[in-house]
């Protein structure tokens, strides 16, 4: 409704908490299951609540999170000034896999360190299918359960063996919350020049730690929770270094109750007894390669943060020619309890373009890009920062290990009227 002559009011607002996430099975999820409120006003617009800030000014800063925060703009003087600080729902990651032939799925969303069954933040995943974005719901592309962390794909796209599905989500972890912030101020009003600026930073939430932990993670990057606590009732015998399941209504002195843990190197696996109770085992020579494994206890690592600072510009030169050039600055600190230099690595980016459109001699029309990007070994983004169709294009398989990187590319257009249409690209990669 209208507040005030300048100010109207809009939003959704619930005395409810719902902890469950809806179900991801149609193009458009019910306004229901984001709590917010948003006011206008001519000079600029707040909304607070459960928002969605995104970021799309370069190929450097372009990223989505799902936030429960403070959004603002505000414009004066032919500027736009834009700030947001929330809690972020959720880590993001992005994950690349291959299809199984004839398998529609479930696909299954991880976590970083490769778990499964993860709550998934509704809203926020991206979909690709062999460099084709997809929608959720049905009758379009793909369904997801976020409860589960699953995406089925739907008959519209087969899935063959040389599938190549292209996931970006964020998750959720009970260990920390994130923090995320962000401001910036753009000029469009010129059409000769314009330019935007813009800082982002998220890290993990470091009130949530003990004081015992904080002193631990001044010296180093993890931490081991033991799992295993001596308890007469407990399910677990200590056999040497080895906990064996062996429940007993007879208390004993060597039992134990024991939590286990997702670990990629652990020496557990998760079975079932005859009467269908969950333990933890052994890992057999005869399990499958592939089986989760798990450990009594959990590694925990130091809280870290990335932050972003963000340049990008647009000229129109003589000729018409336009020139688009991006400069990003990254810092990533992987404990930001421990202040040595050791801890953070910085790096940067360089992207430039020159795009000259329309041009007409003799019926025939043209057009060309050059364009050039490279970043150093420690450049990080918030997101993607390159086609996502880019490992496969190289034929790469993971270039997070390369050190300095550039691609230089030149591409020309020619079309005759309606009767000849004509493109070429050359890139060079290193």
């Amino acid at each position: 409704g209208q507040l005030t002559e300048d100010i109207q009011i809009s939003g959704t607002i619930s005395d409810e908490s719902f902890p469950i996430q809806p179900e991801g099975n149609t193009a458009t999820l019910d306004e229901i299951d984001k709590i917010y409120i948003n006011a206008v006003h001519p000079l600029g617009e707040l909304t607070a609540g459960d928002i969605t800030f995104s970021e799309n000014s370069g190929i450097f800063n372009a990223f989505k999170r799902n936030l429960s925060g403070v959004r603002a703009s505000f414009n004066t003087n032919e500027k736009i000034f834009k700030s947001v600080y929330g809690k972020s729902k959720g880590i993001y990651n992005r994950i690349e896999l291959k299809g199984i032939d004839g398998n529609q799925g479930p696909y299954y969303l991880v976590t970083k360190e490769g778990k499964k069954n993860i709550v998934i933040s509704a809203w926020s995943e991206i979909v690709w299918l062999d460099g084709k974005k997809m929608n959720r719901g049905e009758d379009n592309d793909y369904i997801i359960d976020y409860s589960s962390g699953e995406i089925i794909f739907t008959s519209k796209n087969l899935i063959f063996y040389d599938t190549d599905i292209d996931l970006e989500y964020q998750y959720q972890l009970n260990r920390y919350s994130q923090n995320f912030m962000g401001a910036s101020v753009a000029n469009n009003s010129n059409s000769l020049f314009n330019y935007k600026i813009s800082f982002s930073k998220e890290g993990d939430d470091k009130s949530l730690i003990g004081d015992e932990d904080k002193k631990i993670f001044k010296s180093v990057d993890f931490l081991f929770e033991s799992g295993a606590i001596a308890d007469s009732t407990g399910d677990y015998d200590l056999v040497g270094n080895d906990y064996i399941y062996n429940p007993s209504e007879v208390p004993s002195e060597n039992k134990y109750r024991v939590v286990f843990d997702y670990d990629p190197n652990g020496r557990y696996v998760r079975r079932i007894t005859d009467s269908n109770r969950v333990y933890y085992g052994l890992l057999e020579i005869t399990d499958s390669k592939n089986i989760e494994k798990f450990s009594p206890g959990r590694s925990i690592r130091a809280p870290n943060a990335s932050s972003v600072i963000h340049l990008s510009s647009r000229a129109n030169l003589d000729s018409g020619i336009d020139l688009e050039a991006e400069i990003a600055l990254s810092s990533n600190n992987s404990n930001t309890l421990n202040h040595k230099d050791n801890f953070i690595k910085k790096g940067n980016a360089l992207s430039l373009k020159l795009i000259k459109d329309q041009m007409n001699f003799v019926g025939i029309n043209s057009s060309m890009l050059f364009s050039h990007w490279q970043n150093t070994k420690d450049f990080k983004t918030l997101s993607r920062s390159k086609d996502v169709n880019f490992n496969e294009n190289w034929d790469l398989i993971d270039t997070t290990k390369f050190g300095f990187e550039q691609q230089t590319s030149f591409g020309a257009a020619l079309s005759v009227g309606s009767r000849l249409n004509s493109s070429m690209n050359y890139s060079t990669y290193s």
